[in-house]
Order: structure tokens, then sequence, then C-alpha cells
């Protein structure tokens, strides 16, 4: 009874569920997740000592089949990132990708995720007293390795 309490609690009907929670991998961020069975889409809003960033990534979802509860996921969406103090300020944007698996604990609304996001942007700074530079961020290609820990609705 207690797991068909807590798949009812976790999900609607129609396979519908959201998930709140934080998201970690170059700083910490708050993460909102929609989706169904088969995809979803997060939405991730950072805020670094540096800066505020804002991704968007649609997912699509897949059981692992062997483990029961644990998923991989692979998705592809938008980054947006603003860094700015008394000397310069850098806004970027770029496209990220993602993959990984998550584990969705039956009991209790509690998903634990580990993935990983390549990121490739472009960004513009201004420096104080200086022109303003147009550059691929960070060199080109980027990717952070991301812990993520989520309450299930």
């Amino acid at each position: 009874m207690g797991s068909a309490m807590a798949q009812k609690r976790s999900s609607s009907g129609n396979g519908s569920y959201q998930t709140i929670g934080l998201h970690g991998g170059y700083g910490w961020e708050v993460s909102w997740q929609k989706g169904t069975s088969s995809d979803r889409f997060e939405l991730d809003l950072g805020l670094f000592k540096e800066g505020v960033s804002l991704t968007y990534v649609k997912q699509f979802v897949k059981p692992t089949g062997d483990i029961q509860n644990l998923f991989w996921y692979w998705g592809f969406g938008g980054l947006g990132y603003l860094d700015t103090d008394d000397n310069y300020t850098q806004f970027a944007l770029g496209v990220v990708g993602n993959l990984g698996l998550e584990y969705r604990f039956p009991e209790i609304p509690l998903t634990l995720s580990a993935d990983w996001r390549p990121c490739v942007a472009a960004s513009i700074t201004s420096v104080k007293n200086a022109d303003t530079d147009f550059d691929i961020w960070n060199d080109g290609f980027i990717g952070f390795v991301g812990l993520g820990i989520r309450y299930r609705f």
C-alpha cells in the first residue's frame, strides 16, 4: 500500500510529473522539471559568485531495463549567462547537451541523478576603459559533470 501511495503522489494518472530541487555541476542551480513517461523539459536557474545563468534542456527519458526505477536520459537545449561587476560585464549564449542517469525512489518522492552537460557558447565581454570583445566562451567546448537531488510530485 505504501508503494501505491508513493506512486500516486509522484505522478498523475496520465504519467505526467514535476520535480523541484538542486542540480550541481559548475555551481548549484535551482532546478524544475515537467515531464511525461517518455520526455520532459528542465529549467535551471544558477546563482553563482561570478554571475547568474539560465539553462533550458529538453530531455528524453528511457528505463534502463535491468534495474527497476533507474532511468537514463539524453537531451539538448540552451544556456544564457550574465556576469557583471565594477570592472566588466560578460554575457554568453550557447547550446548544451545532456546525458545522465537517475534513480526514482519508489517509497518516497525523491529522485537522485548524475549527468554530463557539454556546452558550446559565444560571449561578449566589456571591460571598463577597454574594448568590447566577442569570443567563443572558454575557448569553445566545455562540459560539466553534475549531481541532482529533486522532490517529485
